[in-house]
């Protein structure tokens, strides 16, 4: 299913529109070749796979429900707002060559666990909320980004990344991290400069496999050997921030 300049919506005449993507063929997909806007106020669910292909250009200020996989090899970016939701019942695969730039992030999936895998780009300029499910770039190679006012939300056991978290920014952040089903953050205050990139990452081992506990300095007592944080600090800080 395409969709072009006649799926654009004014929410000054549609304040709430569900479009559902409903087939009979499982391998069925949503897909977007053209421009397709989601103004404030207006609802949009997709219960297919949703691919936005290279031409594909999504601008979405509103609510969106995704309830299976997710792909982006084109443009996805928002004006002001929009809350996108992760909440199907089944593996969630989040892929693309490109980044998808969101405003508002719900992972919402109880399913088998990790829930979502993660292996194309997701960005977050306001708020990711952590509800339930686990999301896994660690064996997927996709990156998840927090921009500079951008927050994680309720993180725990249930929901968190298990991987990379990137941080972009001069402001005090806490890494919504964890491994093995542990929720364990690692945070880091105010950075001087507004174009510092920071990334988190939480290990549930021993750290003396890569950094020998026998060279500790002689002021550190001990090590636990059964988890640990690495927290770095980037000197490759470009990134296009896409709003508008």
């Amino acid at each position: 299913m395409n969709f072009n300049k006649k799926y654009l919506f004014n929410h000054r005449f549609l304040m709430s529109l569900v479009v559902l993507f409903i087939s009979l063929d499982v391998t069925a997909q949503a897909v977007n070749t053209g421009e397709f806007t989601i103004n404030p106020g207006t609802v949009v669910s997709v219960v297919s796979d949703f691919d936005n292909q290279t031409s594909g250009k999504l601008m979405h200020d509103g609510d969106l429900y995704i309830y299976s996989n997710f792909n982006n090899d084109g443009l996805i970016g928002f004006l002001t707002e929009g809350l996108t939701r992760f909440q199907g019942k089944n593996t969630q695969k989040i892929t693309g060559e490109e980044e998808s730039f969101f405003f508002d992030v719900l992972f919402n999936n109880a399913s088998s666990q990790p829930a979502f895998e993660l292996a194309g780009g997701i960005s977050i300029a306001n708020e990711g909320t952590f509800t339930s499910g686990i999301v896994d770039n660690d064996n997927h190679g996709g990156t998840i980004s927090f921009e500079r006012l951008a927050t994680a939300i309720t993180p725990s056991d249930a929901s968190h990344v298990d991987g990379t978290v990137i941080k972009r920014g001069d402001t005090g952040f806490n890494f919504p991290i964890g491994d093995g089903g542990f929720y364990r953050y690692g945070g880091i205050s105010a950075p001087n400069d507004a174009t510092d990139i920071y990334t988190g990452k939480y290990f549930l081992e021993n750290s003396d496999n890569l950094y020998s506990h026998n060279s500790k300095q002689e002021r550190i007592q001990i090590i636990d050997n059964t988890e640990y944080w690495i927290i770095d600090k980037k000197e490759d800080n470009e990134h296009a921030e896409y709003v508008t």
